[in-house]
């Protein structure tokens, strides 16, 4: 508890475990629970990690295996303190598409320009991809929203029964009066 006059007071519990446990982020002190379940970076974080961006960049050494990432997400009142005021664990799992089978990326088309919506109307528009493989060698698996725009619901993949080197998803949206402005969507086409 802090109060914020002349005096700070400090009330903390915790509870201490038996053994030593092992470091699990950049905090020094020992923590009573390990937060990672023995899946934490060894003594150090990754060489991606960015700490002015908050970002890291993660490379799986192999394809088509799933990775455990722990981290620990601690904010501080300042840049000097080395108690933090919340400390959250976050795991998750990521998984590292194998090599694709041919080297040619698939084609999306027809949207490649800007698209002009209007508050409050509905607009449903498709997104189609083209397998640029032999579809014996490599098909196309999925259209992946890598950048959505709040409010947008997608089908699921679709393939084109005269061609079945061409699936679409069907992007439906109705732009609300506080998305009045530029909205970006990204899609990636993977085989």
């Amino acid at each position: 508890i802090f109060t914020y006059d002349d005096s700070i007071t400090t009330v903390t519990t915790t509870i201490d475990t038996q053994k030593p446990l092992k470091s699990t982020s950049s905090f020094p002190h020992r923590q009573a629970i390990d937060e990672c379940g023995g899946i934490c970076y060894p003594d150090s974080m990754p060489n991606g990690t960015n700490l002015t961006g908050c970002t890291i960049t993660f490379t799986g050494l192999k394809g088509g295996v799933w990775y455990a990432v722990a981290i620990q997400v601690e904010d501080f009142i300042n840049t000097t303190s080395m108690v933090p005021m919340s400390s959250v664990p976050v795991q998750m799992l990521i998984y590292v598409q194998p090599e694709p089978t041919c080297s040619y990326n698939p084609t999306i088309f027809p949207l490649q320009q800007c698209l002009e919506v209007q508050a409050n109307v509905s607009i449903t528009f498709n997104i189609s991809a083209k397998n640029q493989c032999i579809p014996s060698i490599d098909t196309l698996a999925d259209i992946l929203v890598s950048m959505n725009i709040t409010g947008m619901s997608r089908s699921n993949l679709t393939s084109v029964s005269a061609n079945s080197s061409v699936s679409y998803v069907v992007f439906n949206w109705t732009p609300q009066m506080d998305q009045i402005g530029y909205q970006q969507l990204c899609v990636i086409a993977i085989t």
